[in-house]
């Protein structure tokens, strides 16, 4: 289907004719034939960057491509789920339907090797008189598309972290939304290169957990949104040196985990953990093959 300056694209199912996608281009480049293809179906959930039930992906996918592609062009992706795939999905993960958004990657997004990309830009709404759901995000670059949970890669506390804009512009300028809102953000003693395509976090505080942060690009189309990035912070047990949980050297990030840290327990270390002293932390993730025992006099505090 061509989809030319501020076009609008609708793609039908050619067997059911009900509608799968709706693509609006919001600028004047003309990204001419563009093909919609559904590369798989179904009303369950399936393993994509991570096998947790949680962070599974529809297994409903698509995947888009376009004659001339353009990483700073932005349209407007709409995909149509029905109720029993929606409610497939969420079943199959224990996720709530409003958590959902679209998730894209560059690669294969049934097998992927690239990071999911989550748009700053989102809505969900009903269509039908059976509430199926119509799921709306902002994006730049074609590559293939399903809808989850958002999750992030967490990070060691006290870490330097990186976040790249991904869209070729003018001028940059990353902002910050701590729940409130989108704000600009100013280099400090924990952000540097506010004003660039990369910004860095040096040490950024565990306080900073769910902090999202995005890039307004300026561009020939005028101004473009980056992927959203969401700051999480985690750590894994490791128990190399012994079942002290109060041991740094037992843990991957050299550290103790602190009550804004997710915490996970694999099996297979030499020692299993054991709280000697009171320690609070995010949340805790235990494999089955594992175990975390409280001395007597000792609290664990789970917030999460």
């Amino acid at each position: 289907m061509y989809l030319g300056p501020y076009q609008t694209a609708h793609y039908y199912n050619p067997v059911t004719n009900n509608i799968m996608a709706s693509i609006e281009n919001t600028s004047d480049f003309d990204f001419g034939c563009t093909r919609l293809e559904m590369i798989r179906t179904g009303n369950g959930a399936s393993a994509a960057w991570d096998t947790t039930a949680g962070s599974k992906i529809s297994n409903k996918a698509y995947k888009i491509t376009a004659a001339n592609n353009n990483a700073a062009a932005p349209y407007n992706l709409t995909l149509y789920y029905t109720k029993e795939e929606i409610n497939g999905w969420a079943a199959a993960t224990g996720n709530n339907v409003n958590e959902l958004k679209i998730v894209k990657t560059s690669g294969d997004i049934l097998a992927p090797v690239s990071a999911p990309v989550f748009s700053s830009v989102n809505s969900i709404s009903n269509y039908g008189a059976t509430f199926h759901k119509a799921i709306s995000a902002t994006f730049t670059g074609f590559s293939s598309f399903a809808i989850t949970k958002p999750f992030s890669t967490r990070q060691c506390p006290a870490g330097n972290i990186i976040f790249g804009a991904g869209v070729p512009g003018s001028a940059y300028q990353w902002q910050v939304n701590t729940g409130s809102g989108y704000n600009n953000i100013v280099n400090n003693a924990f952000y540097s290169g506010v004003a660039a395509d990369t910004l860095r976090l040096t040490s950024p505080p565990t306080l900073y957990y769910g902090y999202r942060y995005r890039c307004a690009v300026s561009t020939s189309f005028g101004t473009v949104y980056s992927p959203e990035f969401t700051l999480t912070f985690g750590m894994t047990w490791l128990g190399i040196q012994s079942k002290v949980w109060e041991n740094p050297l037992n843990w991957g990030c050299g550290s103790l985990p602190d009550a804004n840290t997710d915490v996970i327990i694999n099996g297979g270390a030499n020692f299993n953990p054991e709280v000697n002293s009171n320690a609070t932390i995010r949340s805790l993730k235990v494999s089955p093959a594992a175990n975390v025992m409280v001395k007597t006099g000792a609290v664990l505090i789970i917030k999460n």
